[in-house]
């Protein structure tokens, strides 16, 4: 969720808005043996890859995707948290970390006030959340003008 920016007495030209138009979604896994593995999307390809004692068992991998509204060419800064826990409502969780971007390293809006940007991160299980499911979470991120 985007955070909105208070206007400063200037015609609320300081708002800004975050949009994610796609969710990162691993597809289908399956655990083998203990299940301790991850899973990272490849920001430009969608494609994943899987490490450890997971599989693949289909179902289209996608990198989340964001679009960015504000005043024009303004920088602004994109904060991640450093994890989260994705949960199934019958118990099943894994950790989804280490989020990138193909964000530059001075992102800036531009001329409509505009900014697409693609993220994803890396999912991981451990012997300790290994239960799987329909795992789902909220990935709390905070836009503003840097």
């Amino acid at each position: 969720n985007g955070n909105n920016g208070v206007g400063g007495g200037n015609g609320g030209s300081n708002q800004i808005a975050l949009t994610v138009q796609s969710d990162i979604n691993f597809g289908r896994l399956v655990k083998i043996g203990d299940g301790i593995g991850s899973v990272l999307i490849d920001l430009q390809t969608g494609s994943k890859t899987i490490i450890g004692n997971l599989d693949d068992l289909g179902g289209m991998s996608v990198q989340g995707r964001a679009v960015i509204q504000g005043s024009p060419l303004r920088p602004v800064r994109v904060d991640f948290p450093a994890s989260i826990i994705m949960r199934d409502p019958a118990g099943g969780e894994a950790e989804l970390r280490n989020f990138v971007t193909d964000l530059s390293a001075l992102p800036m809006l531009d001329t409509s006030g505009t900014l697409v940007f693609h993220f994803s991160g890396t999912l991981v299980t451990s012997q300790a959340i290994v239960v799987g499911g329909n795992l789902r979470g909220r990935v709390p991120i905070q836009v503003s003008y840097d």
